[in-house]
């Protein structure tokens, strides 16, 4: 079984399909704009916005989670430091990377989004509901796609939350120890702001789709 550097399992992914994240970040986009995701993984989202017309990019730096992107183009690098030499109609960041819990990564992350939007375009970042973050505990969290979720020893400390996600496929369990740093509304505008991004609307309900671009 595959894991990725950050501890991820290559499987998991394999296994989730998109559950509307797609369509919500298309419904910001004009049609046929051109998507950059950066930290991919198996291409599930940027598969699924090629497929709805938008030519799409997806980056990762780990090879077995890119060996399952299919309609995307795919980049094997990190994101940090990631210079592709042109600008995206639309710039995403999902899987709660914008949590990191190192603050100097999460800069870097958010400073590569700034560095490849089209100055018109659209950053779309994907957080930790801070209400969720506050009151999970240990326990399950449901099913999707075969796959179900709970959590153990969960932590706070501060901002910070750890946790192990707990996943059960075929009988079958795959761990996965975190700790993420949760960012209310004024720490995202801080994070941001340093990077010559502004937040412009949440795009879902619970405010963890964040539509950002250059003021």
């Amino acid at each position: 079984m595959s894991i990725t550097p950050d501890g991820s399992p290559v499987e998991l992914y394999v296994r989730l399909r998109p559950a509307g994240e797609p369509e919500l970040i298309a419904s910001v986009l004009p049609p046929g704009a051109s998507v950059l995701e950066l930290g991919c993984g198996t291409g599930r989202i940027a598969d699924a916005l090629a497929a709805l017309g938008h030519p799409t990019t997806g980056v990762d730096q780990s090879a077995a989670m890119l060996a399952h992107v299919g309609r995307a183009t795919p980049v094997q690098a990190d994101i940090e430091d990631l210079d592709l030499g042109r600008r995206f109609n639309a710039v995403v960041l999902a899987s709660h990377l914008v949590n990191t819990a190192d603050p100097a990564q999460r800069r870097a992350f958010l400073a590569t989004c700034a560095r490849h939007v089209d100055p018109r375009g659209v950053v779309v970042v994907e957080r930790h509901d801070p209400a969720w973050a506050a009151q999970v505990d240990d326990g399950p969290l449901g099913e999707r796609d075969g796959v179900r979720f709970a959590l153990e020893g969960v932590m706070r400390n501060g901002d910070r939350l750890s946790a192990t996600s707990v996943y059960v496929i075929d009988g079958r369990e795959l761990w996965h120890r975190w700790t993420a740093q949760i960012l209310d509304d004024a720490a995202l505008d801080r994070e941001l702001a340093a990077v010559g991004l502004a937040r412009v609307r949440f795009l879902d309900p619970e405010a963890t789709w964040v539509m950002c671009a250059i003021p």
